[in-house]
């Protein structure tokens, strides 16, 4: 975004410096929030995948135990911000998870389907 005198955000920010900073905290909020949704998307898929007989029940469970991880996440970073960096380690279970998972489907794909 361009803080110029003709944009209505200017008298808020007299440097642009400030305004990249106000909007990269901004942007990083806004992602925290959107993972509390897509927690609940991961959890989902987690659970479609371990009922299905088509993928090790292993993938389902680590895609269930990644959904914790980002509703902590997010709500760490809303409530008590500065136990968030303590927490970024836990990160690794939505990352081994879902790159797990994306390489079980790139790779093998579902048990019994029709390859060509």
């Amino acid at each position: 975004m361009v803080v110029s005198p003709d944009h209505g955000l200017y008298p808020l920010f007299r440097d642009a410096d400030a305004a990249a900073v106000f909007f990269l905290d901004l942007h990083a909020r806004c992602y925290d929030l959107a993972l509390l949704f897509f927690a609940v998307s991961i959890f989902a898929l987690g659970h479609l995948v371990l009922c299905s007989s088509g993928f090790p029940r292993i993938l389902g469970l680590a895609l269930i135990a990644s959904a914790p991880v980002y509703v902590a996440g997010s709500l760490l970073r809303f409530f008590a911000p500065g136990l968030l960096g303590l927490f970024q380690p836990a990160y690794v279970v939505p990352l081994v998870a879902e790159t797990a998972f994306a390489l079980h489907l790139l790779f093998k794909g579902p048990d019994g389907a029709v390859r060509r």
